[in-house]
């Protein structure tokens, strides 16, 4: 386990530069959004094939539906975040996201029979009490369509967890080259339905002018012309999403879905911490964080925390490790 907790914490900090990173992309260089994650999707998958060369499997996890359902959740995941930011502050939505851990740990019961120790219930009940306080301190509350889209976000990232866990290849591949080869193909897929769901909407669009609106609207292409943005889409996806997905799903392996999404939680502090670096240089704005957030977003940590060492207490041995 503690090989899967080096992993887990090397994924939070590549993950915390991804999203300091990403935040420079939409606020310093105004790329969009979706095309701009679109791209650096196919430079990671790229990325890491390049690495991995020719070898079997590469097909095997093409063609198993774990790689397909696991880009059309992420695509999904996307659209859902996006909706929230209209009316849900970016820390919140770190937050609240969080309760993807209480729901990532009923998913492995329902579909793995893994069964929660008794003492994580305390853990569980004051990550959802705290949750549930920052979703009541969002403009009306659960009558606010947003913060159901971020609940479904949650429900997405312990899903897509969920399926990287139990994913066959994820099981049997051997050799840093054979997972980055799996991780990469996985990331293609990925790639591959951000783009055939730009060019519907974009077909829709022209059809049905007035049926779509921010953040539903059709994405522009004109960022793939500029060299600013292939730039910056390059060293996102070779340098940061590449490393940082393939430390994920290995992470996932050694661990089980239940205790990474427990150490997902320290991820909205990893990213501020770089925000605040990144300030310094005047590249990013320092946001005006809320006290009362910041709290509860530390109560959805320790009470994360205080989980995971629950279970490292009472741990058995992983069959994966």
């Amino acid at each position: 386990m503690e090989r899967g907790l080096f992993y887990a914490f090397a994924s939070i900090t590549l993950w915390g530069l991804v999203d300091a990173s990403g935040r420079v992309a939409m606020s310093y260089f105004h790329f969009n959004p979706f095309i701009f994650a679109c791209t650096s999707f196919t430079y990671a998958g790229v990325s890491l094939l390049l690495i991995a060369g020719l070898g079997k499997n590469g097909l095997s996890t093409l063609t198993h539906p774990h790689t397909w359902l696991w880009g059309i959740l992420r695509v999904i995941n996307l659209v859902c975040l996006s909706y929230a930011y209209i009316s849900v502050t970016a820390t919140e939505v770190a937050f609240i996201n969080r309760i993807s851990v209480v729901i990532a740990v009923l998913l492995s019961f329902l579909v793995l029979r893994r069964k929660p120790h008794p003492l994580l219930l305390p853990g569980f009940l004051f990550i959802s009490g705290c949750v549930l306080w920052l979703s009541l301190r969002q403009e009306g509350g659960f009558t606010n369509p947003a913060v159901w889209s971020v609940y479904l976000a949650a429900v997405l990232n312990a899903a897509m967890a969920l399926l990287i866990e139990t994913h066959p290849d994820s099981k049997k591949t051997v050799g840093i080259r054979a997972r980055c080869r799996y991780t990469g193909v996985v990331l293609l897929v990925a790639s591959l339905l951000f783009i055939t769901t730009a060019f519907t909407v974009n077909t829709l669009e022209a059809y049905l002018p007035n049926a779509f609106h921010q953040p539903f609207a059709a994405p522009s292409y004109t960022d793939l012309t500029k060299t600013s943005f292939q730039l910056f889409a390059l060293f996102m996806g070779s340098l940061l999403i590449a490393p940082a997905m393939y430390v994920t799903f290995y992470a996932i392996r050694l661990l089980n879905t239940d205790n990474m999404m427990m150490v997902g939680t320290i991820l909205p502090f990893a990213t501020i911490a770089f925000e605040l670096v990144l300030s310094i240089f005047n590249i990013l704005d320092i946001r005006a964080f809320d006290g009362i957030d910041l709290l509860l977003g530390m109560g959805v940590t320790i009470g994360a925390l205080y989980c995971l060492t629950i279970n490292i207490i009472n741990r058995k041995p992983h069959p994966n490790a």
